[in-house]
């Protein structure tokens, strides 16, 4: 296939204060990388909060997409049989960090390693979806709290916290094949969602301290096994407040509140960062402020590798793709954006055609 010099991207503006359309050079790929087309992207709250607060000048933003493979370098092609020269693709990278890596561009560069075959009967919009959210839920119970790759025989209770969002989703559905009874927490509007993708019970958040009893109750006395979805201090002493006595794990997917969860010294939370599953050493925080530094951890590199082999057959088990609502193309990107810092978008993903 013909392949441009150079492309459109959603990059960091030059006042660090949002977001531009711009044409920059098509990268340069490099060792067993291959080069893709993309058809579609999906929003992630990561995005925007990367455009406010983290990205620098002409980073690219976004991470997920779904595409047609359009470059193989002849080193790529005798190991990598499903990578081939128009094979449709899907996964996540670590944008809003790099100026030439990010999924909000016409075309994108990715390790053969690191990118999964669509099936044939799934279209590219809801195959974006299988990104960020998906790799994270199996990052927490799969990698971080060393359950069962699926199916799985723990029928043990495990609570998802902001079931309805797109983590919430995947994580039951997860927890589900793994055997666990799954509750969880969200809004009154989601309620028949999250049933819908596999919840065996649901409580309504809001109602604070009697949703944690109602969990207590459901449970035959609390979990030992959580994930926050959410996680702010609020949900953090939720989601803690719902452990049975004795040692478990609650994950979250942002740093945890010292002292909504100092209240269960038993309880080991762990954060779950995903962008170490790409083994290469980063630094991540304000762009501005102090930053944690995060070293190369290539066990990490390995479970992502064996997550991606696996992925076309746990979507032909019957894992759904998160609901979606198309937004138009690449430069109605930004709106979407504002939408999501405006609590507008809730119980699906938004959904932009790139090319």
């Amino acid at each position: 296939m013909s392949v441009p010099k150079t492309m459109k991207a959603v990059v960091e503006n030059s006042a660090q204060d949002g977001v531009v359309v711009k044409d920059i050079p098509i990268p340069p790929l490099e060792d067993n990388e291959v080069l893709i087309k993309v058809h579609h992207v999906t929003l992630n709250p990561t995005d925007w909060k990367h455009v406010d607060a983290l990205s620098t000048t002409d980073s690219i933003i976004g991470c997920d997409y779904a595409g047609t493979v359009v470059a193989v370098p002849g080193s790529v092609a005798h190991q990598r049989d499903h990578i081939k020269i128009g094979t449709r693709v899907a996964g996540w990278v670590h944008g809003g960090h790099y100026k030439t890596r990010g999924a909000f561009a016409e075309y994108l560069k990715v390790p053969a390693d690191l990118t999964f075959p669509i099936p044939d009967d799934m279209p590219t919009e809801e195959a974006c979806t299988f990104g960020v959210p998906f790799y994270t839920a199996f990052h927490a119970l799969k990698y971080s709290q060393k359950g069962a790759w699926p199916p799985g025989l723990d029928d043990s209770w495990f609570l998802v916290y902001g079931g309805s969002s797109g983590v919430g989703l995947f994580t039951i559905q997860l927890a589900k094949m793994m055997g666990h009874k799954v509750v969880t927490a969200c809004g009154a509007r989601n309620i028949d969602l999250v049933k819908s993708y596999g919840a065996d019970a649901v409580v309504e958040y809001k109602a604070g301290e009697n949703a944690i009893n109602m969990i207590k109750q459901i449970t035959g006395g609390g979990v030992h096994k959580a994930l926050d979805c959410i996680s702010l201090p609020e949900s953090n002493a939720f989601t803690i407040a719902c452990f049975a006595p004795g040692k478990g794990q609650m994950n979250v997917i942002l740093p945890p509140d010292a002292k909504a969860v100092s209240v269960r010294p038993d309880v080991d939370v762990q954060m779950t960062l995903l962008y170490t599953l790409w083994e290469r050493a980063f630094e991540f925080g304000p762009r501005d402020g102090p930053k944690m530094s995060f070293p190369a951890l290539p066990q990490e590199l390995e479970f992502h590798r064996e997550l991606v082999v696996r992925i076309p057959q746990y979507i032909a088990a019957g894992f759904k793709a998160l609901p979606i609502e198309k937004r138009g193309g690449i430069n109605d990107i930004e709106q979407g954006f504002a939408d999501m810092r405006d609590g507008k978008l809730s119980g699906k993903r938004y959904v932009y055609a790139i090319a």
